[in-house]
């Protein structure tokens, strides 16, 4: 896709609250709903190690609005920080 200018350098950057995929192991699915899956698993974190957490996968062709939804369910935070 690089080839094709369809992907920069900007769109691999991750955001301040996103976690590297190899720092996330996803364990068991926990439930699905409209807008897709959650699966619960662990993240590592520098300061802390390895923490539980949810991981919700959206279904392709999701909406923007759907996905800041979410379906009720907001963005974690990430223990000692905040």
């Amino acid at each position: 896709m690089k080839e094709l200018g369809l992907l920069s350098a900007d769109m691999l950057a991750l955001d301040e609250w996103e976690i590297p995929r190899d720092h996330v192991v996803i364990n068991r699915k926990l439930g699905e709903g409209a807008f897709g899956t959650v699966y619960g698993g662990e993240a590592f974190f520098d300061h802390i190690g390895w923490v539980a957490v949810a991981v919700k996968t959206l279904k392709v062709g999701s909406t923007s609005e759907e996905k800041v939804r979410g379906g009720g369910a907001g963005r974690g935070e990430v223990p000692g920080e905040g």
